[in-house]
């Protein structure tokens, strides 16, 4: 049965509007349409003063989907807010516009790009100088950097609260000034923060006249319902320059047992909602595309940026939806924020999947922002996602550690030991294909991949992370922090880590937790200051059993392994690994009874590593991020599996690609995922050739743009086709291969082998 379409036309066109078409849907779901019904959106922008709002009623039928599509993809744009005109100038490049009285927004968009609140300094932070013995979390000093305030009582700071030394930067908070006083040199503020003040603690302080000093600067004076804005572009008339009405711009909104069901937003632009002016830590709950209580939504190929908190949430009771497809940037808190309700028993958020997207430039209201963030929700599946710069994690998965919750009682039943992983929901996730980098960007003790308090299940498989660096204080790349537990991480690619950054690698991987395994990983070419795996145990949580078999660690640190603290059980196994350094040195780090790669092998009557080899993995070309192996790599026979770098990271159905892409790296796919090829004599091969852009967008290459040569003509001979090439295996042997691109000079030749048998 074709579906029913419902058109809708832009504001000022004429038409059905929006609120007309959800009626007209609501009509036919009443009337039992048992049909699809699609609502195409006419191009143009739409201003919404509310969010566009779905509940029960509006979704569609068992079977039936409720489609809203841009008629023509990227060309159909919500804003969460309304255009300021009658701008006037009063000098300086300083523009002022009335807004409705006693109206208040703490955001703003030109063009849809950001505009912040006035603030100093215009980068980076200044830093407290004194911890307040009796208020620490409302009171503190600042030096003589600290600018004079016009409107101290509109003014706000922004700051790492950062415990009784300033270090704890795990969580930032926004919250209003209550007063100065610049002769005490000390501000009280109108809320307590996350965390105590300490010496060190940084700040800035936004939204005073006296500090709008920069293009794309604004402050809002409430007294007089005035906006004063420094504009990017002139004359400000032609600019597109939005306030914000609303913190969600689309929102799903069911009831526990109720959810809103099977509605799909294909092809839309979404921007410009507000974020608030009270932040204390934690993670506020809005997004520009709001969830709660929702099973079967589809987001697919939208663009979603300048937003207030997160780009899409998805909370409450909610399974089986999607974002997929989707340009996800520019974002207040996290790019995807999953919330499970906690604490209860009944495992009510599930079975979600997040692919496709690609995410970056997240945090930028909300310091501890990440990517990709899952919180008591489980059976997610996280795929083939482009994640970079976040302030702090790039993916995270977060839960109650058993600590937090032994001993209470929870719906009637006292929670145990042996019980606890029954109420913690963040379970059973598969993190796999995801290209992470650039996280870790403004906090510490963070990972570029996190977990803390998971429950049992998790998958860590086939990602590769990278190029990432800790710029203050410590951090790692694979961080399985506090009691998590029974997670698997399988086939990663860790490399280029802390290339730069005044901070410190600790250790590439490091984990804490129970049972946890760690197979078939490359750890590669990494600046870590202690050792290539690390571990330790902490906070009442046991650090047991791990098992560490057949990876490869390559040119990270002087130490293999390093224990910030130890116990005998700390490993169940640990074997069959590949070391190697090009110092030679191979130590182990604080360790209470050996210091030296060889004793640990016969530590405990040669009870760790005794089947590992040192020796060169023999990568294909590690500066250039291809891990593959060689076809003489020792890694070979330690039974160490090749793993797919191409299918890491985005698809090529992704909608976003740049219309002329360049290629910044080659691939060839073979059966392996590796970079040999095993084929009979006589046999004919046309490389599979593809690439992937400096961003990771992948291109398809045609053979016409390639060039091949074989390096033993004897085994392999190449020979032309009217696609391209092809080659011939002629003889018994290996025969290496090289593709280049015919232009582009500078980008590194791609090698693989053929196996001739």
């Amino acid at each position: 049965m074709k579906p029913t379409i419902i058109t809708v036309a832009a504001e000022g066109s004429g038409g059905t509007s929006l609120p007309e078409a959800r009626a007209e849907v609501r009509r036919l779901n009443a009337e039992g349409a048992g049909r699809d019904i699609d609502v195409e959106l006419s191009p143009g922008v739409y201003y919404l003063s509310d969010p566009l709002l779905f509940e029960p009623a509006d979704g569609g039928s068992v079977g039936h989907r409720v489609t809203y599509r841009a008629a023509t993809p990227g060309e159909v744009v919500f804003f969460g807010g309304e255009r300021i005109a009658g701008w006037r100038s009063i000098g300086g490049g300083v523009y002022s516009a009335r807004v409705d009285d006693g109206r208040v927004f703490h955001s703003l968009s030109e063009n849809g790009r950001r505009c912040r609140p006035a603030r100093y300094p215009d980068e980076g932070y200044l830093r407290t100088v004194n911890r307040h013995s009796k208020e620490p979390k409302r009171r503190f000093g600042f030096g003589d950097d600290m600018p004079v305030l016009e409107r101290p009582d509109t003014a706000r700071v922004f700051i790492w609260s950062g415990g009784p030394k300033g270090e704890w930067n795990w969580a930032s908070d926004t919250l209003p000034i209550e007063t100065i006083d610049y002769d005490a040199r000390e501000i009280v503020l109108r809320h307590e923060t996350h965390y105590e003040i300490g010496v060190g603690s940084r700040f800035f302080v936004e939204n005073d006249m006296a500090l709008l000093t920069k293009p794309g600067e604004f402050f809002l004076h409430t007294g007089s319902s005035t906006v004063f804005y420094r504009p990017f572009a002139e004359p400000i008339e032609d600019q597109t320059v939005v306030a914000p009405r609303v913190r969600r711009v689309v929102e799903f909104s069911g009831a526990e047992g109720y959810p809103v069901r099977n509605v799909s937003l294909v092809g839309i632009e979404i921007s410009t909602c507000d974020t608030t002016g009270t932040i204390r830590g934690g993670s506020i709950e809005h997004g520009a595309v709001h969830l709660e209580h929702a099973e079967g939504i589809e987001i697919a190929g939208c663009r979603i940026h300048h937003t207030g908190l997160h780009g899409v949430l998805i909370t409450g009771a909610s399974r089986r939806n999607t974002v997929r497809d989707s340009l996800i940037y520019d974002v207040g808190h996290t790019g995807v924020q999953i919330n499970g309700p906690r604490l209860v028993r009944c495992y009510l958020s599930r079975g979600n999947l997040v692919t496709n997207n690609h995410i970056h430039h997240t945090g930028r209201t909300v310091g501890h922002g990440a990517g990709i963030q899952l919180s008591n929700s489980g059976n997610n599946t996280i795929t083939h996602n482009l994640v970079h710069h976040t302030p702090r994690y790039a993916i995270s998965i977060k839960g109650p550690r058993p600590g937090t919750i032994v001993g209470t009682t929870i719906e009637g039943i006292k929670v145990t030991r042996e019980n606890a992983h029954e109420f913690i929901h963040s379970r059973n996730n598969t993190v796999a294909y995801n290209d992470m980098s650039r996280a870790n960007l403004d906090s510490q003790d963070t990972g570029v991949f996190e977990t803390w308090g998971p429950g049992r299940g998790n998958v860590l498989h086939n990602n590769r992370l990278h190029h990432s660096d800790i710029h203050f204080s410590f951090g790692f790349g694979v961080y399985l922090d506090d009691a998590a537990n029974w997670m698997a991480v399988t086939n990663n690619i860790v490399d280029h880590l802390q290339a730069s950054g005044e901070g410190t690698l600790w250790f590439p991987v490091f984990s804490k937790g129970l049972y946890n395994v760690f197979e078939n990983n490359i750890v590669a070419e990494n600046k870590a200051r202690r050792a290539a795996f690390g571990s330790q145990e902490m906070a009442g949580e046991p650090n047991r059993q791990l098992s560490i078999r057949r990876n490869v660690f390559s040119n990270n640190a002087e130490a293999t392994h390093g224990f910030i603290s130890w116990t005998d059980d700390r490993y169940a196994v640990c074997d069959e690994n590949l070391y190697y350094e090009n110092s030679g040195k191979y130590a182990i780090d604080n360790h209470p009874d050996v210091a030296d790669f060889d004793l640990w092998r016969e530590y405990q009557n040669r009870r760790f590593d005794s089947r590992s080899v040192v020796s060169n993995p023999r990568f294909v070309d590690p500066e250039n991020g291809d891990f593959r192996f060689e076809p003489t790599s020792p890694a070979y026979a330690l039974g160490i599996t090749d793993i797919d770098h191409y299918a890491i990271g985005l698809t090529e159905q992704f909608p976003f690609a740049p219309e002329s892409p360049r290629p910044a790296r080659l691939f060839v796919l073979l059966p392996t995922g590796g970079a040999t090829i095993t084929v009979g004599a006589g046999s004919r091969i046309v490389p599979d050739v593809r690439a992937r852009t400096v961003e990771g967008y992948p291109v398809s290459p045609s053979l016409r743009e390639l060039t091949i040569e074989s390096l033993d003509e004897g085994v392999a001979t190449v020979i032309d086709t009217t696609e391209g090439f092809a080659v011939r295996a002629d003889a018994r042997g290996v025969a290496e291969l090289r593709i280049r691109h015919r232009t582009l000079t500078d980008l590194a030749p791609l090698r693989f082998w053929i196996k001739v048998v």
